[in-house]
């Protein structure tokens, strides 16, 4: 799995998004296998610096906050 994400790391120097400057299924999908990850113990390795910018960006995103589960909302916690 690190490997891949060693890969999609270098790619997203110079960009935003998987396909640059176009927010894709390919982010949400990205993003919603790294949260879950993340809530099982796997979070994104310090080392990838611009995948955990990505991650950050898209957490942001209005679309995906409103898609979080309300108990994720109230507790912080990743449901």
């Amino acid at each position: 799995m690190y490997d891949g994400l060693s890969w999609l790391d270098s790619l997203l120097s110079d960009t935003d998004s998987i396909i640059p400057g176009r927010f894709t299924v390919v982010d949400i999908t990205l993003f919603v296998a790294l949260y879950f990850a993340a809530s099982i113990g796997w979070p994104i390795k310090t080392e990838f610096r611009q995948l955990i910018q990505w991650f950050t960006t898209t957490a942001a995103r209005s679309s995906a906050i409103a898609s979080l589960h309300q108990k994720s909302v109230e507790t912080g916690v990743r449901y």
